[in-house]
């Protein structure tokens, strides 16, 4: 997984990576539209976009406002997978944030 240029490899890396990430308010990604592609009897690709909103400050459950204030990006995903055992496989994923909050 690719995230802000930092490349994580293996499970246990990508939790570590993300756990790093967790300091800030509670955010969550609501995705939009997913696009796959077959490109091997056992490959695939894909694009998910999403939107990148926060939740208010100290609210248990987050509690997302629908307003402009909780967008913080317009992203996507750009994946490839394997089908292993008849299972889909991520092989990599990496982050692209094509508009973004500046503050």
């Amino acid at each position: 997984m690719t995230l802000f240029g930092e490349t994580l490899k293996g499970r246990a890396a990508i939790a570590e990576g993300l756990r790093g990430r967790s300091n800030g308010p509670t955010v969550r990604h609501m995705t939009t539209t997913a696009n796959y592609v077959v490109t091997g009897p056992y490959s695939v690709s894909g694009t998910n976009y999403t939107l990148v909103v926060t939740a208010e400050n100290g609210a248990t459950p987050p509690r997302i406002p629908l307003s402009g204030d909780s967008l913080l990006a317009v992203a996507r995903y750009q994946d490839t997978y394997e089908i292993k055992n008849g299972t889909c496989l991520f092989t990599s994923r990496e982050l692209f944030t094509d508009f973004y909050k500046t503050k």
